[in-house]
């Protein structure tokens, strides 16, 4: 493998395998895996998937040369490896716990300390019932197994069972309940701490949280009055605060960010106080939010058309230079400073203008706006 690609570690079956696919795609790292090979090209960028089990993830991120990889909570505590975990991707929630036959009606898991153990986590379990061992007790005899542990207690292996529960459903088929929760586990997005590819993980960091970012959120469109803005952005406020655009024939075209939970009751909400043309899309991807630096000068509207000013968006001193000159050449002194406001305020394009009405007076804007 080149030194100059990145290796990303997915799971190459299992519980996590089709979402992980799934978030792959969506963040935008295609990619062509031919049958009955574990590693894949992505196209998209200087990315090697290497498909590994689940179970071996962790290590060899923590240790080998791995960069990122995508792996359960309990897996990484189990391998008492040092990563980074990156990013909760919000799939694969589950618990850990400690599981005891019904019949046996054990009331804490202090009764077990000292009997046998079956599990496929050995070293979350033998630290977990350090705390309940004594001398008289004895050290707990734990017992590792790779599966099907939940027949461990009915087959005579074990007192109990450490394992993962999802919706309890084959745990309460074997006949045992849950008797305390270790921990609680979600997918995880891990990188190695030493890798040499610090750029691209966050770039592949960035486009994974964009797009589980999407996946929270609907874009919420409607039109609506004048007299109604106030009242529909208290419904709509986005994730900083709604996109509103003027419409050729009057009104007002709005966009906001809306949960996807809430999508149902925002529409009834809307259409009540009186939007119309609500519509709900999809979000393919979503960027995190970045500063952005905007410079606002005001102008009078005739000095405006006649001097045909131009704000130039480059270097901070270019754009003070400017502010200088515009201020200079107006009859208003009172200039606003430049300084930092959400993506939301940046225009599409590097430079646009629009009207103020201000003491019955028209003036000209130009917001200039350019990432640092």
């Amino acid at each position: 493998m080149s030194d100059e690609r990145l290796l990303f570690a997915v799971p190459k079956k299992g519980r996590l395998h089709d979402k992980i696919l799934k978030l792959l795609m969506g963040a935008g790292l295609d990619y062509y895996r031919p049958n009955r090979v574990d590693i894949a090209l992505c196209s998209s960028l200087p990315v090697t998937l290497v498909f590994l089990p689940a179970s071996d993830i962790a290590t060899y991120v923590g240790e080998g040369k791995l960069d990122l990889g995508i792996t359960g909570q309990d897996i990484v505590a189990e391998s008492r490896t040092n990563v980074n975990e990156l990013q909760l991707l919000g799939f694969g929630q589950c618990t850990l716990g400690v599981q005891t036959p019904v019949k046996d009606a054990i009331t804490s898991p202090k009764f077990l300390a000292g009997k046998r153990i079956v599990t496929s986590f050995p070293n979350v379990t033998r630290d977990y019932f350090k705390q309940f061992e004594t001398e008289i007790t004895g050290r707990t005899k734990i017992k590792y197994v790779s599966g099907s542990v939940e027949a461990a207690c009915s087959l005579g292996l074990a007192d109990g069972i450490v394992d993962l529960v999802e919706t309890g459903t084959t745990m309460k088929a074997a006949g045992l309940e849950l008797l305390s929760t270790i921990l609680t586990t979600e997918a995880v997005l891990i990188a190695n701490p030493h890798t040499a590819h610090q750029d691209l993980v966050d770039k592949v960091h960035q486009r994974i949280l964009g797009y589980i970012t999407a996946t929270k959120y609907r874009m919420v469109t409607y039109n609506v009055d004048k007299d109604l803005l106030d009242k529909v952005s208290t419904i709509t406020p986005g994730r900083r605060s709604p996109t509103i655009n003027g419409l050729v024939g009057g009104g007002y075209a709005v966009s906001a960010m809306v949960e996807v939970k809430d999508v149902s009751n925002v529409m009834d909400q809307l259409h009540d106080v009186g939007a119309t043309d609500i519509m709900v899309l999809y979000i393919e991807n979503c960027l995190p939010v970045r500063p952005v630096l905007v410079a606002f000068v005001s102008l009078r509207y005739d000095c405006f058309n006649r001097n045909r000013f131009e704000l130039l968006v480059g270097r901070r001193k270019r754009q003070f230079r400017a502010l200088k000159r515009a201020r200079e050449a107006s009859d208003d002194r009172d200039l606003p400073v430049a300084r930092r406001v959400p993506d939301e305020l940046r225009a599409n394009a590097l430079l646009r203008w629009s009207f103020m009405l201000r003491n019955e007076r028209m003036w000209g804007v130009f917001v200039a706006a350019r990432n640092f």
